[in-house]
């Protein structure tokens, strides 16, 4: 469970209340600036790995270590050019199947044919993108 910036300053400034030190003392005494403690007690920042270990042992308490910050995960361009044509190679399928499906006069017969038919779309469709995607 991680714990947010508010969260986390409400933690450090109780702590240093407790030890009876100024933001300025704690600050002198951990080497932390005096802005980063007070930024850090007002939740507009997450202080870093380093910082939270220096401020847990000064204080005497036991902070969370931080998540590493996730960066987006952005797809590859040549990933998202295969996904765009997989998707219209589909849509590509669907239509010129309902297209040939509505101008064949005997065809299917059946449900059994009309399904069989586009059991065959799906078939070569999944064979031709195993084949693209490898």
């Amino acid at each position: 469970m991680t714990t947010t910036a508010p969260e986390l300053s409400y933690v450090i400034k109780n702590a240093r209340i407790e030890k009876g030190y100024t933001q300025f003392e704690l600050a002198e005494l951990t080497g932390i600036s005096l802005r980063s403690i007070q930024r850090i007690e007002n939740g507009k920042v997450r202080p870093r790995s380093y910082t939270l270990k220096v401020l847990s042992e000064k204080l005497g308490i036991t902070l969370p270590e931080p998540k590493l910050n996730a960066v987006p995960h952005r797809v590859p361009m040549a990933t998202a050019k295969k996904i765009i044509i997989s998707l219209c190679v589909a849509l590509l399928c669907v239509l010129l199947g309902g297209a040939y499906l509505s101008q064949a006069g005997s065809f299917p017969e059946t449900n059994f044919e009309y399904l069989m038919f586009w059991s065959l779309i799906t078939v070569c469709y999944t064979v031709a993108m195993f084949r693209f995607w490898r």
